[in-house]
């Protein structure tokens, strides 16, 4: 009796908790249609609301996670209202809640950047522009985050921060770049265009870092990775010349002798396969990679072969 008493409270709560999100939820709505300062004591009652159905379902978890959204969601409409109203802190604190809460909701990272450009801070401001380009899927807002994140990169009055920001910069194209080539799901097929483009970008950005930083040895690792995978995505698209081209940038930024091999390996794959042979010849001298020795070798044969025929 006592466990049918409890159930039947616990059924209760969870359906007092249901109206208490419904509620809240037509008053957020309401609040999108209003003026700054009425919407942002719309939020409050949203916001009272939805904290009151989430102590009810503490022990629903489902109803709990939908509870806690609905938390975030009023925090974050109540920060855009504090922007609006251009109270810059306040939004800040707000969508800084609604993102603790609720961290997919990635176009908070993009809104609260603004936020923080209002209140002065550039540093913070990169940070999350940056952020919403790691998550954010809107065109619109990844091209506006593109731009302001050009604007705010540091100069030459500031070479540390200009060569990190460059670097991270860099990074971050890297990875989109990979994410194009190498996609992710049954039926996805490699973008190689769109992996170029974005190599090109990487490159352009690991370029400037090394102009206000030469030393810095993570940026020419960075550069020789966006260097060493655009090329196999220009064999791919059988564009060998420039994929040779990349390798031997490759190779007059830190001679390593991989990039002789894959040289050879794209001018054989071009059809300059004397050319080639030569350099395999090269490889073999000063590659010490058993893989790719024999690889090398294999081409050599292949070639001798192909005479013989």
């Amino acid at each position: 009796m006592a466990d049918q008493v409890i159930n039947q409270e616990l059924n209760e709560e969870a359906q007092e908790a249901l109206r208490l999100l419904e509620q809240g939820q037509e008053v957020l709505e309401t609040a999108a249609g209003s003026a700054p300062e009425e919407a942002l004591k719309l939020c409050d009652q949203a916001l009272a609301l939805f904290k009151r159905a989430r102590e009810l379902a503490v022990d629903d978890p489902q109803l709990n996670r939908e509870a806690r959204v609905a938390v975030a969601t009023a925090y974050s409409q109540r920060g855009h209202q504090q922007r609006y109203s251009r109270n810059f802190a306040g939004s800040l604190a707000d969508l800084s809640q609604g993102l603790r809460l609720n961290p997919a909701n990635a176009e908070d990272y993009y809104y609260r950047a603004l936020s923080y450009l209002g209140n002065g801070d550039t540093r913070q401001a990169r940070t999350d522009l940056v952020e919403y380009l790691k998550r954010g899927e809107n065109d619109f807002l990844r091209e506006q985050a593109r731009t302001r994140l050009a604007d705010l990169a540091p100069g030459k009055d500031d070479p540390a921060a200009g060569a990190l920001h460059w670097r991270n910069e860099g990074m971050r194209f890297n990875a989109e770049a990979t994410k194009a080539a190498q996609p992710r799901g049954d039926d996805a097929k490699p973008d190689w265009f769109t992996a170029v483009r974005l190599y090109n970008q990487a490159i352009t950005a690991f370029n400037k870092a090394l102009e206000l930083n030469p030393a810095d040895r993570f940026t020419r690792i960075g550069l020789m990775t966006a260097l060493k995978d655009q090329a196999e995505a220009y064999r791919k698209l059988d564009e060998y010349d420039l994929a040779v081209a990349n390798f031997d940038r490759a190779l007059e930024i830190q001679p390593e002798t991989q990039f002789i091999f894959y040289k050879a390996e794209t001018l054989f794959q071009a059809g300059h396969v004397e050319l080639a042979k030569s350099i395999f010849q090269e490889y073999l001298v000063a590659g010490k990679d058993p893989g790719l020795r024999a690889r090398a070798q294999s081409y050599l044969e292949a070639k001798a072969n192909r005479v013989n025929s």
